[in-house]
């Protein structure tokens, strides 16, 4: 293990925890927050993000890149009442 729990898999690209909506989600180095929410199925419109207590706006979303101990609070539109 390196610094900040970094795990280096044989291929090079460095693994990472980071935490959404209070479950823990492993990150690849390089990821952005529109990769990591797009995988995990947020990627709708109306979805709100914040990192680490702040708002992250939908046009810094794909510029943004994920890094170690991130915490996410994501809240997406559910159909339904």
């Amino acid at each position: 293990m390196t610094k900040h729990n970094m795990v280096e898999k044989t291929d090079g690209i460095g693994i990472f925890s980071v935490v959404v909506n209070g479950r823990k989600i492993l990150s690849r180095s390089g990821e952005s927050v529109e990769e990591l929410i797009a995988r995990l199925g947020f990627a709708g419109r109306g979805t709100a993000i914040a990192r680490n207590s702040e708002i992250l706006p939908r046009s810094s979303w794909k510029s943004t890149v994920v890094v170690d101990d991130d915490v996410f609070e994501v809240l997406a539109p559910q159909a339904g009442g």
